[in-house]
């Protein structure tokens, strides 16, 4: 596509000095039906609060099932769901970085000995962009928990068994507590920053598959049977990281309403933040057919600079 002035330098420049190219500045439908994606995420978002008293009936109704049960003597025992693999993911949230640190190897592998690339863009772009995008996500988390302070549901007088201190009445999603903090994190229950790890760590790794197909394609075009391998491959790669993604992160946002953590509404809050910003995953991806472009041309304007040298310098006869 003819490019701008202003896209032709800034391209020449990210060339030049970085080797490196995002397809969002060269392609603009580039990640056109994530930004579709986005923009239904933040309606999503919207919906939730026009409808969140609606909404508050389901969380309290969840909250009540998870914070307690009645064992056979009568005894209330509280978060009884949080137990085996539950509660380990609780506790240990980290092994979900696994999971992008598994898919970023399977990528390199497939692209430095089957594709055998030898471009350092290639290689920056999945740990650049899931910088990036980390980023992004967990400060609005962090600004979205600061400016909510909605109680926990273990800090609410209605599911709130245990502590003695730190209780408030249930407030519904979107409707901040004013009050005082009694105790530090008891207000910080919208967004769920675990459930936002999860998605943020699995959602990027299931579309560096299909990114993975493009880069692959970038360098390789083969006959229909090829293609046809290809695809189904990279179909049934995707499809097997896609189920085991989207598991792990339903997983996470049952750990945390068994743990008294989070209503339901904070872990889908969680969710729809992490999914409205995975368009920068895609518009990041390097665009290998600039940069060879803009390097061939290189190359040719260098070889009719040194042939128009050359013949400069050649004595007359």
């Amino acid at each position: 596509m003819p490019y701008t002035n202003m896209q032709r330098i800034i391209v020449r420049a990210c060339i030049r000095y970085l080797n490196y190219v995002p397809i969002g500045m060269t392609s603009p439908t580039a990640g056109l039906g994530f930004v579709v994606l986005s923009i239904a995420s933040f309606g999503t978002l919207i919906f939730l609060y026009v409808f969140k008293e609606k909404v508050a009936d389901l969380d309290q109704i969840l909250a009540s099932a998870f914070s307690s049960a009645i064992n056979n003597e009568g005894i209330h025992i509280p978060n009884p769901y949080n137990i085996g693999l539950i509660s380990f993911i609780n506790t240990y949230p980290l092994v979900y970085v696994l999971f992008p640190l598994g898919v970023m190897l399977l990528c390199y592998g497939i692209l430095f000995f089957v594709v055998r690339s030898r471009d350092k863009s290639v290689y920056l772009y999945f740990p650049l962009s899931f910088a990036i995008y980390v980023t992004i996500v967990q400060t609005v988390v962090i600004v979205m928990k600061v400016l909510l302070r909605r109680p926990r549901p273990r800090n609410t007088h209605e599911f709130g068994l245990l502590l003695e201190t730190c209780k408030y009445e249930f407030k519904a999603i979107f409707t901040p507590y004013l009050g005082r903090s009694q105790c530090s994190h008891s207000l910080s229950s919208t967004p769920s920053g675990h459930t936002a790890a999860a998605a943020y760590c699995i959602l990027p790794s299931i579309i560096y598959i299909t990114q993975l197909f493009e880069l692959i394609r970038a360098y390789w075009t083969p006959r229909l049977l090829g293609l046809t391998i290809l695809s189904v491959t990279m179909g049934l790669l995707l499809t097997v990281v896609a189920l085991w993604g989207i598991s792990g992160i339903i997983l996470m946002i049952i750990a945390r309403m068994s743990a008294g953590a989070h209503f339901l509404s904070d872990t889908l809050t969680a969710v729809l933040i992490a999914v409205a910003f995975l368009f920068i995953v895609v518009v990041t991806r390097p665009d290998i057919h600039a940069v060879q472009m803009y390097q061939n041309k290189s190359n040719e304007d260098a070889e009719n600079q040194e042939r128009t040298t050359k013949r400069d310098d050649t004595p007359l006869q």
